[in-house]
């Protein structure tokens, strides 16, 4: 008899150390921009390099609750309303993005200096504002 396997994780997006939301689903991807090293009349490289680190992702169904905005204190910096502050955060400040087991708690990857390049918006009832779209990151993936 085949077992079950369920797969418990959850998206987490915190902003300054607080969590400020969730997403459904995110798909990372690493570019190390690996390049061949050529010697002078080579024609294979004898070493692949990697030049430069390039991150970007894409999510869908990112949840921000105004409640969790409002803990930070970040609009009354600028006096600015909740869907600025949310482009200010994704756009401007960076946020981290945390894959955790939602049976343990444990978290399973950090991504840290996340950016937004590209957002579509759903605003619904009871100051939930929902957002999918696609963006950057920094560094490498942290994974434990």
């Amino acid at each position: 008899m085949a077992k079950k396997v369920v797969h418990g994780a959850r998206v987490l997006v915190f902003f300054s150390g607080t969590k400020v939301g969730v997403m459904s689903t995110i798909t990372e991807n690493e570019d190390y921009g690996l390049q061949g090293a050529y010697a002078i009349g080579q024609l294979e490289p004898f070493e692949i390099i990697a030049l430069r680190f390039s991150g970007n992702f894409n999510f869908t169904s990112l949840v921000l609750t105004e409640d969790n905005l409002n803990k930070l204190k970040f609009g009354e910096r600028a006096g600015k309303t909740v869907p600025n502050i949310v482009k200010a955060i994704l756009t401007q400040e960076g946020f981290t993005i945390v894959l955790q087991d939602k049976y343990t708690d444990e978290n399973i990857a950090t991504i840290s200096g996340c950016k937004i390049g590209n957002l579509s918006l759903t605003v619904g009832e009871n100051a939930i504002t929902q957002r999918s779209g696609s963006g950057m990151y920094g560094e490498p993936v942290n994974s434990p």
